[in-house]
């Protein structure tokens, strides 16, 4: 999991289907993911800033992708604890093939 993290700088693949086997419950499945998220994103930030890699241009994105992950982390606070553990696994898979697919799409286009 680390090999792959390093190599693409991304985390998701990985570490959610990993975290998913777990079958956690709702919580926990939400915490394991922010912890995973937490590590992986500061080793990155590391890696970039020792590499000279972050620099001021990236600073006004950073703090809009900030506010955004609040904002979604509110609402998914919210629908946690309306659905059922299933449900919410479901929808967290819907939102990451969301998620990937547009990265796709912008790769493709």
């Amino acid at each position: 999991m680390g090999l792959i993290n390093g190599a693409t700088g991304i985390f998701v693949v990985p570490g959610v289907p990993y975290v998913q086997a777990l079958n956690l419950g709702t919580d926990e499945l939400v915490q394991a993911l922010a912890i995973s998220a937490f590590v992986s994103t500061l080793a990155l930030a590391l890696g970039l800033g020792l590499n000279n890699g972050l620099g001021g241009a990236i600073v006004a994105p950073a703090m809009i992708a900030l506010v955004a992950a609040f904002v979604g982390m509110a609402i998914g606070k919210a629908l946690r604890s309306r659905l059922s553990v299933a449900a919410f696994r479901r929808w967290v898979f819907v939102g990451l093939l969301l998620l990937g697919g547009s990265m796709v799409a912008r790769f493709v286009l």
